[in-house]
């Protein structure tokens, strides 16, 4: 409702590619305009800085002329997502902000496999990888974003592993649910493990 509402559709960008959203969204946007922003998957934070300035100012003025934006985001806007920086942005400048919730992959992830996230008085902790800070915490863990680092993963993990489900592009063409403990390895930056806490294999 709210992609067909809006006056215009903002659609982020890295390195000239159109993101996935645009294409799962691409339905409910048929002859809306859309504004492509330029927001790089870099980890210097002051270019990183001048890419949201830039796409916020693109934003500002489709505001500043009455439209109401629209922008995509894979899962839910407040997790790691570019949004927040935008939506930051938006508010200190005194545009009223509207957020809505989506669905998390780990929880896409904990519906496609049967795998709950945390059960009675379980502690589950959602990290982005890479985790670079030592060893995991106790407890349940989410890990996201697996792709490329899962072979480091797997050192860090130990025999964690076999307690891990992980699946890759979930609930997207090519979706793979994989047994990391086996060393079914992901090829998709889009890959989102699930470790327990328990003895047993979930």
């Amino acid at each position: 409702r709210i992609l067909q509402e809006a006056d215009v559709v903002a659609v982020p960008v890295s390195g000239g590619k159109k993101q996935l959203a645009l294409k799962i969204a691409s339905s409910y946007v048929k002859g809306k305009p859309l504004l492509y922003v330029d927001l790089p998957m870099i980890s210097a934070e002051e270019e990183l800085g001048r890419c949201h300035d830039a796409a916020f100012d693109q934003i500002a003025r489709e505001l500043d002329q009455g439209h109401s934006v629209a922008f995509l985001t894979l899962g839910d806007p407040s997790l790691y997502s570019t949004f927040t920086y935008l939506q930051r942005r938006a508010q200190q400048a005194g545009y009223p902000v509207q957020a809505v919730p989506g669905v998390p992959s780990f929880c896409a992830v904990a519906a496609r496999t049967q795998v709950p996230l945390a059960e009675g008085s379980e502690v589950l902790t959602i990290l982005p990888v890479p985790y670079e800070t030592g060893p995991f915490p106790p407890g349940n863990l989410v890990l996201m974003k697996v792709g490329r680092h899962f072979n480091r993963l797997c050192q860090v993990l130990g025999d964690r592993l076999d307690r891990a489900v992980l699946v890759e592009k979930c609930g997207l063409p090519g979706e793979r649910v994989l047994n990391p403990g086996d060393g079914e390895q992901p090829s998709s930056y889009f890959s989102t493990m699930i470790v327990k806490q328990g003895r047993e294999k979930p």
